[in-house]
Parts: structure tokens; C-alpha cells; sequence
């Protein structure tokens, strides 16, 4: 697991989560919609956030994150290190509590019983990526993540991940370019 202290720019990051306790975090496709609105909204707030693969299950989800820097038109945060990513953090942060606080209006008290537990199961986990074969199963790992859980016997038949986005082999020459 990986802090914001730790994280760097131009590294690629597994990064995922899951509900407290495996809950169930999305109950209908408007949940989804709603988490990928969330989604959107912060890759465009955060322009040096690319959400290179994903994938998004009941329970759980998978991204693979690469921050690339700062552009020029995001600011606020700097830092003292050139090579420290500095919103993938924040960025995480905003898309899990933006959900939590739509979770909680829409199942609140028919999932948690009264209990005031928590959406998320923590904090999210980021684990670096350091080698392109790595990388190469891990797109694999991520994007079919649904049949893995015998969600779909085809992962075509899952609209919740990048797999079906990313088909074109141009798209792949342009992702494992960025490992560089």
C-alpha cells in the first residue's frame, strides 16, 4: 500500500477498493452511471490523472492510474518534488467520499442497519508498477476482473470496464508508449 507521501508522477498504480465488510457497493446501473459521472468529473478537475484501464464490480473496483504531471491550467498544489504526485491522492479521495455521500442518501439505512460504518473499505490501495510485462498482465487482471468473479462468462458481456473501450491495437501501442 502506498500514502500520498509516497506516490510519484509517471509511475503506473493499481490502485482499488471495496465496500466495509465486501458490501455491495453498486445496487442498479444508475449506481454505476452515478460512479462514473463521479469519475469523469475528477479526471476532467484533474487533467494530469489518466485512468489508463478499469473495471467496476459490485463490490469493488479496479483502475490502473498514471499521473503524468502537472499541466499548466491545474493549480493550487506544488510541491517540493518535482517527481511527487501530488493529486492522485486528493484525486481518489474526492471520487470515494463524492460516492459515499451518494451511497449513503440512496441505501443508507437499508444497508447499514443504523450502523454509521464507513462506504469504502478504508483508504483505497496503490501498488506500483514497475515493468511492462507487469503491466501487461495487470491490464489483463483488471479489465476481465468480472469474469475472474464469474460476474459474465464473457467480459464483452461487461459494460463496467475499459476492455470493451480498448480493443483497437492502436489503443494499446499508445498505452504501453506512456511506460516509458
Amino acid at each position: 500500500m502506498s500514502n500520498n507521501r509516497c506516490l510519484q508522477k509517471n509511475i503506473f498504480y493499481h490502485v482499488y477498493n471495496r465496500g466495509y465488510n465486501k458490501q455491495t457497493l453498486f445496487f442498479s446501473e444508475k449506481d454505476y452511471t452515478r460512479f462514473y459521472a463521479y469519475l469523469k468529473k475528477f479526471t476532467d478537475m484533474y487533467l494530469s490523472i489518466e485512468v489508463k484501464c478499469h473495471c467496476i464490480l459490485p463490490n469493488h473496483f479496479h483502475f490502473i492510474l498514471l499521473e503524468t504531471g502537472l499541466p499548466e491550467n491545474e493549480t493550487g498544489l506544488d510541491s517540493d518534488d518535482p517527481d511527487k504526485a501530488v493529486y492522485l491522492s486528493i484525486f481518489m479521495r474526492k471520487l470515494q467520499v463524492s460516492y459515499s455521500m451518494y451511497f449513503n442518501s440512496q441505501y443508507g439505512d437499508s444497508v447499514k442497519k443504523g450502523l454509521k460504518s464507513p462506504v469504502f473499505e478504508g483508504r483505497f490501495k496503490a501498488k506500483e508498477v514497475l515493468d511492462e510485462a507487469y503491466l501487461e498482465q495487470l491490464v489483463t487482471y483488471v479489465e476481465h476482473n468480472a469474469v475472474k468473479h464469474e460476474i459474465v462468462e464473457r467480459i464483452e458481456d461487461w459494460p463496467y470496464t475499459s476492455y470493451n473501450q480498448s480493443l483497437e491495437p492502436e489503443t494499446k501501442t499508445v498505452f504501453f508508449s506512456d511506460f516509458d
